[in-house]
């Protein structure tokens, strides 16, 4: 039995992570904007966003660290009045840092800091990029050597917006976060280790 639990703790990491899944996006800001031909800004709420989908892939160095390349898009409801797209925003990012998981038998938590893209998109004005960032950690349940189920992944989003003069508009400041569930892919690493046996 000792022999069994320490194969299962020596499992090699596998080189390659390729994640896939839903992502809900709560931006935690108000847009302030000024429409064109517009003489006062607009003030909104924004509102959540269930809809989105992301991706990412980590190389991992050893064990405990990687490197991930990170992305999501969150699109908008499609509305068409401006009083009904005020406070819908569609969101994006391409971002890439570094992953430290903690890995067990069945279970791989981890934790991880993104920089990058940030991408807003206020339905009622235009898209920015601007540089981002994310920090924060999920909990991979590992179904298979090749296959986990991320129960939950979070992390917090910060990046920084204005959509008008700045003299009349204040900045639109996203501090939210994003929430993710999916599968995610283990690829290489080598063979297991071969359980110690002994006879006589």
């Amino acid at each position: 039995t000792f022999a069994t639990l320490a194969a299962a703790q020596k499992q090699p990491a596998p080189k390659w992570e390729i994640y896939g899944g839903y992502s809900f996006l709560y931006p935690g800001s108000n847009v302030h904007g000024t429409l064109p031909l517009g003489l006062v800004p607009l003030s909104s709420r924004l509102e959540s966003n269930p809809r989105g989908a992301g991706a990412d892939v980590t190389y991992n160095f050893n064990r405990w660290f990687g490197l991930t390349l990170d992305a999501s898009d969150h699109w908008g409801q499609g509305e068409k009045t401006t009083q009904k797209r005020i406070d819908d925003a569609n969101f994006s990012n391409i971002s890439f840092g570094p992953k430290i998981t903690f890995r067990s038998a069945h279970f791989s938590p981890f934790l991880e800091v993104l920089v990058g893209d940030h991408r807003l998109s206020p339905a009622a004005f235009h898209d920015i990029d601007k540089l981002g960032f994310m920090f924060g950690g999920g909990l991979d349940i590992n179904l298979t050597r090749h296959v986990a189920l991320r129960l939950l992944r979070a992390d917090y989003v910060m990046s920084d917006y204005r959509f008008g003069p700045s003299t009349t508009t204040s900045s639109t400041e996203v501090g939210g976060i994003r929430l993710q569930t999916g599968l995610n892919l283990m690829f290489g690493g080598g063979a297991p280790p071969v359980p110690p046996s002994a006879t006589c």
